[in-house]
């Protein structure tokens, strides 16, 4: 079995590197989330369904036949934000993923907001079970 190792000095440099990258001390969420989405440019409405493990998870926009990755990038403890890449269908790939916990109504709701290039695509998803890891 590996371990690894830090030093003083190299969780130092790790911080240093990470706060540099716009990135904070977060856990990734886990739980799964679900609804309906708006696309800027067209004004249309699909579905969408993300799993997060943590360290990332899945994404899918059925009604579109797309499907993708993503991998958790950071958050500052409101907002968090994950980078999509998509691995079937005919979507924008590499979009960035921000989501924040609705501060009135629903508290499974979660305002879920996705950019890339002049598009963004954003809605009000309800999640399931959805905590930190």
């Amino acid at each position: 079995m590996k371990r690894a190792v830090f030093s003083a000095l190299g969780a130092s440099v790790a911080a240093a590197a990470l706060l540099a990258a716009g990135g904070a001390w977060a856990s990734g969420l886990g739980g799964s989330l679900q609804g309906r989405v708006t696309q800027n440019d067209t004004s249309e409405t699909y579905p969408m369904a993300m799993t997060l493990d943590g360290a990332g998870g899945r994404i899918s926009y059925p009604s579109v036949s797309c499907d993708g990755d993503l991998s958790f990038l950071g958050s500052d403890g409101t907002t968090w934000r994950y980078k999509e890449h998509i691995t079937k269908g005919d979507c924008i790939d590499g979009g960035i993923i921000q989501m924040r916990r609705r501060t009135a109504g629903d508290d499974t709701a979660w305002v879920w907001r996705w950019d890339a290039e002049d598009v963004n695509v954003q809605g009000v998803v309800k999640g399931t079970g959805v905590a930190e890891r």
